[in-house]
């Protein structure tokens, strides 16, 4: 940086003026049509040394999609905090991954600590720089992103997340496995979870009832009953109530009404009680058939196991009373149980 003296520069040379002569007062320096000097850092980024008041969300991320040094990355940063961007998902998730394209982890760690709010873009950043750095990750982090994605029903962001896992070789283990089985199965990629299943070395009842239930949601129920009977064949594994309840829900959502209370039937052969949740998917079967006999055998099935006070239940038995014109049971129901 220049001296003082050396930005000043050298004085004219000192004229005397005789004692008459009143000497000559040097008028101010008039600063008012000169162009201010730009600032070399903001002048980087010509959409950031604009009006503050244009600065926006998008405008970060345009900036911080081209940045490629971390030393502007951060200047931008605090730019960010200065405008009151502090704690904006959108804007933070930006810098995440800027962090991350620059190589500073430490800085992409510890801004995604300080998030209020994390979603899938910013756990796929951090995941995706900590991999850059060859960092070692634990296999249970997969599973809690896989699932925040399933969430989002982002197949695409999920597949991104699948290569990260086989990258980091974690695609062998079950509890990964499980969580990538669920993911496709709830973002409707069931081609891609049936192909995670079949490469899976070894399965767990979570594994089974992962893919059940996949079939299910997704339409294909008779499949779904399929892997039922295969699981107690091949792995010697009972179906527990979630396996029962998936495949009892996958027929009633699909309109195997009478397929779905045989279900039912069978369940409880097995010495598996429905809870809550099963009887409010069968309960649609039993109004479609408008089977009486059953809405009240379930009816009384919910009030000794106390499930009057779940709603979908409740309504489920509403609606029951309704199709089959038991119009005194229904508004006994809506005035004991319905919430207004």
């Amino acid at each position: 940086m220049a001296s003082l003296l050396e930005l000043v520069g050298h004085p004219p040379p000192l004229q005397l003026n005789s004692p008459s002569t009143p000497p000559n007062k040097p008028k101010p320096p008039n600063f008012s049509n000169q162009k201010p000097i730009p600032n070399p850092k903001v002048a980087s980024f010509p959409s950031l040394s604009s009006n503050r008041a244009s600065v926006n969300s998008s405008t970060y991320a345009t900036v911080l999609e081209s940045c490629r040094s971390s030393r502007l990355g951060k200047q931008v940063h605090a730019h960010t905090l200065r405008n009151g961007f502090q704690g904006h998902e959108f804007v933070e998730t930006k810098l995440l991954q800027m962090y991350g394209k620059c190589g500073c982890l430490d800085d992409a760690v510890q801004l995604f600590e300080k998030m209020s709010t994390r979603n899938l873009y910013s756990w796929t950043a951090i995941l995706n720089g900590l991999l850059m750095e060859d960092l070692e990750l634990d296999f249970f982090v997969f599973p809690v992103v896989l699932m925040i994605s399933s969430g989002f029903g982002r197949v695409e962001l999920g597949k991104q997340l699948h290569g990260i896992v086989i990258k980091n070789g974690f695609v062998s283990n079950t509890y990964v496995g499980n969580a990538l089985i669920d993911m496709y199965g709830k973002c409707g990629s069931l081609d891609d979870a049936i192909i995670v299943w079949n490469n899976m070395v070894e399965k767990d009842r979570v594994s089974w009832n992962a893919i059940i239930t996949a079939c299910a949601a997704n339409g294909m129920v008779l499949e779904a009953l399929e892997f039922l009977h295969r699981m107690s064949f091949e792995d010697g594994l009972a179906p527990n109530l979630i396996s029962w309840s998936a495949v009892i829900g996958g027929f009633s959502h699909n309109g195997y009404d009478e397929e779905a209370i045989e279900t039912l039937r069978r369940m409880q052969a097995a010495r598996i009680e429905p809870n809550a949740q099963t009887l409010a998917s069968v309960l649609p079967a039993c109004a479609r058939l408008q089977s009486l006999s059953l809405g009240k055998a379930i009816h009384g099935y919910s009030t000794r196991h106390r499930f009057m006070t779940n709603s979908f239940v409740v309504n489920g038995l509403i609606d029951v009373y309704r199709r089959c014109s038991d119009m005194e049971s229904c508004f006994d129901i809506f005035s004991k149980f319905s919430v207004k």
